[in-house]
């Protein structure tokens, strides 16, 4: 017999198995996305609907204060509310906080968020306070209050007088920097400065609040600080709000030293009360820190009126000779102190201040701002303009 042929026994082409263990592999990296993907959704969901009293020790705390309530301002949307809600710690994640903001987008409650005061407590969640914030279940109806830019302390006072908080302006207006309440402001605020000759002036931040009908002096003053050291903050690139200090040391354009921060809102109030464009404030800004960098007077009409209250538009000559702190023509260097509540524009300025060839400017009466480069030429100035 013939011998017979042995069987051929061919092994997989090597591609071949590398195929089917690339397949493998990649749907051994999918599987894990998905059940990474499935946790990480768990986890959110759980961030948004446990009660606040079963989240961690931070958001526990706020919880489970009987009192708490959480206050949103008029106009701001989704991120401006989440920023709100992470501000009073009831976010901690960045995770969450984005969960949340989607959730707010699926159910369509971007357009029927309502701003008001809301109370919080230790059984509520994410999802339920949000609930309540699209259905306008507001605790209470705010009182609104506008601080416009540029608004002296006085002006604060009286604006709050009308709106109904006469306790909180009388409080404001009686404490002189050396009583508990500023005590107390100082301890809880280390934007302030230690010493300041009108108390708070310069830091009552010019924006539109909602307070509470019964609210106390230090609710309200409290808004307001909060206000002033969040926008500080992040004007000046702080991480967190609460490193933001009076001490701290502030760089601008054309100024061979550094400001402290009460030196730069001093410099802003001025730039507030002088001129209105943002090209402008950023030129007078300039102006003024050039004198300053020279040792020349100041001499801003803004500084008088404050202390006259006559709110010329050119003072006179017998208003510039008063015996005065913040006289800026009898004194070289800044004011005792702010002249007014500066907004972030004129905060900005000085940070921005543009240098230029002026060394003088002043305002006629069509309300335009006149620069000039010598006396001589801003003479002419004032003999046309005004």
């Amino acid at each position: 017999m013939e011998p017979q042929p042995q069987p051929q026994h061919h092994n997989p082409h090597p591609s071949a198995r590398k195929q089917r263990f690339f397949l493998v592999y990649l749907f051994g990296i999918v599987v894990g996305f998905v059940i990474l993907a499935l946790i990480g959704g768990l986890w959110v969901l759980g961030g948004l609907t446990r009660p606040f009293k079963a989240q961690d020790a931070d958001i526990q705390t706020k919880a489970q204060m009987q009192t708490q309530t959480i206050t949103i301002p008029e106009g701001v949307g989704v991120r401006g509310i989440i920023t709100e809600l992470q501000n009073a710690k009831f976010i901690t994640h960045p995770i969450v906080a984005f969960g949340l903001q989607v959730y707010v987008v699926m159910h369509d409650w971007e357009r029927q968020l309502k701003f008001g005061q809301y109370i919080v407590g230790p059984d509520d969640s994410l999802v339920t306070l949000m609930e309540r914030i699209a259905g306008g279940d507001a605790a209470l109806e705010a009182t609104r209050v506008t601080l416009p830019e540029g608004f002296t302390k006085a002006q604060v006072i009286a604006r709050l007088r009308e709106a109904g908080f006469g306790k909180v302006a009388a409080d404001l207006a009686n404490e002189d920097g050396t009583g508990a309440l500023a005590a107390t402001l100082r301890q809880n605020y280390v934007v302030l400065p230690e010493q300041q000759d009108e108390f708070l002036e310069g830091y009552l931040f010019p924006d539109t609040y909602n307070f509470d009908h019964d609210a106390t002096t230090g609710e309200v003053l409290g808004q307001l600080l909060d206000n002033t050291r969040v926008k500080l903050g992040s004007l000046l690139g702080h991480d967190s709000e609460d490193s933001l200090r009076a001490d701290d040391a502030i760089t601008v354009p054309g100024l061979s030293r550094v400001l402290t921060l009460h030196e730069f809102i001093n410099i802003a109030s001025l730039v507030e009360k002088e001129v209105q464009s943002d090209e402008d404030r950023r030129l007078v800004a300039g102006i003024i820190i050039k004198r300053l960098e020279r040792e020349f007077p100041l001499q801003l009409d803004a500084s008088i009126n404050y202390v006259t209250g006559k709110g010329l538009e050119a003072v006179t000559l017998a208003d510039t000779r008063i015996d005065s702190p913040y006289n800026t023509y009898q004194r070289i260097g800044l004011p005792i102190g702010p002249i007014s509540n500066p907004g972030v524009s004129s905060l900005r300025a000085v940070l921005e201040a543009q240098e230029s060839p002026y060394f003088y400017y002043l305002t006629g009466l069509d309300g335009k701002t006149y620069y000039a480069t010598s006396f001589e030429e801003h003479a002419k100035n004032k003999a046309k303009y005004r």
